[in-house]
């Protein structure tokens, strides 16, 4: 659903492309958290929940909006730290 909504941005108003883009990039991102949580053995899906939290890192880096850039972070830090302990 995420990469649909992307084919469409262009009809989206200005205002809100950035929020709309921030709320699916971090759908996503937790979706692949939830996956692997509930899976841990699937080592893909804490891949993908990581490289979706960088991109929605990505996204709200350029935005004033710290509290979404920490979220991406404390996400981001959390995630690797279990990789970490996985090896």
């Amino acid at each position: 659903k995420a990469q649909l909504a992307e084919r469409y941005w262009a009809r989206l108003p200005s205002d809100l492309v950035f929020s709309r883009k921030a709320e699916i990039y971090e759908i996503e991102a937790a979706s692949w958290q939830g996956r692997f949580y509930q899976d841990s053995s699937h080592m893909e899906y804490l891949d993908n929940a990581i490289r979706a939290w960088q991109r929605y890192q990505e996204h709200v880096a350029n935005s004033s909006r710290t509290d979404l850039q920490k979220r991406a972070s404390d996400a981001i830090a959390n995630l690797q730290s279990i990789r970490e302990r996985s090896k």
